[in-house]
């Protein structure tokens, strides 16, 4: 329950003061009255908080001294004077009565309104009566209707700071202050308000690789503030537009909070959208977060995206994901973005624009080309900046893998081409050997595959390969791994036995067993394609069984066991 302490350490009531019986603020406050006639003591209930204007016992000292014993006796919990009014002063021999019967007395300046302070104190009591679920809703409801009402962005981070007990602040994307409300623990450190510059510290994670928890992306950071390191939850709005910071000395933010924050950036960011505190023109690593998103985003909202974050979202484009292992620290990921803007230049001069956004082990490079440059030639272009790129860091001992994209130009190939990238480097593993550049084309047999379901693949695996996994289980050969090597090297006999590590007469040998299981010629036959598909399949499945910790050879829907050695 509310307590006459907490009641007058509100931001909205601080200026009431207590002039006497200090050590019983601790009192819980149930209700408010108003008292202007000497009969309305009769209707004071227990706990509850008495206001007066004093015109009742202006001049009479007998009366004052009565009141206060009455008021105590009834288990009033504080008596509220406003002053500058009927009375300049509280009197003497209510103070002195007051201490006697150790009554706390509230000095209320003139321009508080009782109705107000009424107000406060039934909803600080309706709040806390609510189950935490209860009083979330009703905030965000409030801030709802705010919305509706053009109340503003100030207004309502207020509401929210004051009924959560918090400092809270929104930011945009370069953590520049939009709107502030702080608590009185934090107000000495935000004295120059929004104007107060928020400096991120070097090796704080606040680059993307934060958490995710319910579909927001929240990190912990240090942000210096004249010099001296405070750290902050910072939270980005769903359209990542900006963020919502709030200091947290040590732990994580509440659970219940944390959920209330949620619900709460959904309103705020659409303040701050209608607003014109918006920061365009300039990119961010948060933009990383929106392209690993897999909520659906129509054009238009991608768009504004774009313009927030300064992506140049009208060119052809083809992003590059490099995987970067060691680096870990702000420093180093801006250092691995200019170098690679570095290597562009160098390769190219200023005929490719460009747009980077890095995260932990991650950065995500988007090459933007004029219509005029053919699709083909912009591929081409991605795959040797990549591959310099890559060679550069070997001789710094980073070792960098890359994943490229198709080049595309409508707006939705965004996010498309990031997770082509990301697809390339997961199938990377698929086609074995020492290459560290990875482009989606190379492996579009693959993709095609894993848009199939379960049974799909096992019918096209049964129909031409199940002959050889069915051979290697029973005779712990390789003959299935051998035809898809010898497809891999394009028929060459010479290179497919020394990938595989064997003989070149081994290698025919190997072949003539598997012409002998199939009845055909895997390199000559009219079923070659299917053949190779199938292998494609193979390999696929095999990768999934591995990836789930079972290195053993493949089970299948219908029971059947192929490929690979039996345990």
């Amino acid at each position: 329950m509310l307590t006459v302490r907490e009641l007058i350490s509100l931001p909205e009531l601080n200026n009431i003061s207590c002039v006497v019986a200090e050590n019983w603020l601790d009192t819980e406050i149930s209700g408010c009255s108003v008292m202007e006639f000497s009969e309305s003591i009769r209707w004071v209930k227990r706990k509850e908080l008495v206001l007066t204007s004093g015109r009742v016992f202006e001049t009479d000292e007998l009366l004052q001294r009565r009141l206060i014993v009455e008021l105590k006796e009834c288990g009033c919990a504080a008596l509220g004077v406003k002053v500058r009014g009927f009375l300049k002063d509280i009197p003497r021999a209510m103070i002195e009565e007051a201490k006697n019967q150790q009554l706390p007395i509230l000095v209320i300046p003139f321009y508080y309104a009782f109705s107000k302070i009424g107000e406060i104190v039934y909803h600080r009591s309706f709040l806390q009566s609510l189950t935490e679920i209860q009083q979330g809703e009703v905030l965000v409801e409030s801030l709802g209707t705010m919305f509706f009402r053009h109340l503003g962005l100030d207004a309502m981070l207020k509401k929210l700071s004051i009924d959560t007990g918090y400092t809270l602040m929104v930011t945009d994307i370069k953590y520049n202050i939009i709107s502030l409300h702080t608590s009185a623990e934090y107000s000495h450190i935000f004295a120059k308000g929004t104007d107060t510059v928020l400096e991120p510290v070097w090796n704080s994670n606040f680059f993307t690789g934060a958490e995710r928890k319910e579909g927001q992306v929240y990190r912990y950071i240090n942000f210096k503030i004249d010099g001296k390191p405070y750290r902050f939850f910072v939270q980005a709005l769903p359209d990542y537009s900006g963020c919502l910071c709030i200091p947290v000395e040590q732990g994580e933010l509440d659970k219940g909070l944390h959920r209330l924050i949620d619900k709460s950036a959904t309103i705020l960011a659409l303040e701050l959208a209608r607003g014109e505190h918006v920061h365009r023109g300039a990119s961010s690593d948060y933009f990383l977060d929106f392209l690993r998103e897999d909520s659906e985003k129509g054009e238009m909202e991608i768009v504004r995206l774009c313009s927030i974050y300064g992506f140049p979202y009208q060119y052809k484009r083809v992003c590059i994901v490099f995987k970067i292992d060691q680096v870990e620290s702000d420093y180093s990921r801006e250092k691995i973005k200019d170098d690679f803007q570095k290597i562009l230049f160098k390769e190219w001069g200023r005929n490719i624009r460009t747009y980077l956004c890095a995260g932990i082990g991650v950065m995500a490079a988007f090459l933007m080309f004029k219509d005029e440059v053919s699709t083909f030639h912009a591929e081409q272009m991605a795959q040797k900046s990549a591959m310099s790129f890559v060679e550069e860091k070997k001789i710094d001992n980073i070792f960098i893998s890359a994943g490229i994209s198709r080049c595309h130009k409508r707006v939705s190939g965004i996010r498309q081409a990031f997770r082509e990238c990301m697809e390339a480097l997961n199938l990377r593993q698929l086609e074995g050997g020492t290459n560290t550049v990875f482009q989606y084309q190379d492996a579009v047999v693959y993709h095609m595959l894993c848009r199939l379901s379960r049974d799909e693949l096992n019918s096209i695996y049964q129909d031409k390969v199940k002959v050889l996994g069915d051979y290697d289980r029973k005779n712990d050969t390789k003959l299935t791994e051998t035809l898809k090597i010898y497809y891999d090297s394009h028929f060459n006999i010479t290179a497919a036995a020394e990938k595989l590590y064997i003989h070149r007469n081994t290698m025919r040998q190997r072949l003539e067993k598997i012409s002998e299981l199939l009845n055909a010629e895997p390199d000559l036959s009219d079923c070659g394609y299917s053949l190779y598909l199938g292998l494609c399949v193979w390999r696929l499945l095999v990768q999934n069984q591995e990836n789930d910790g079972d290195n053993g050879y493949l089970r299948f829907t219908d029971g059947e066991e192929t490929g690979g050695r039996e345990r």
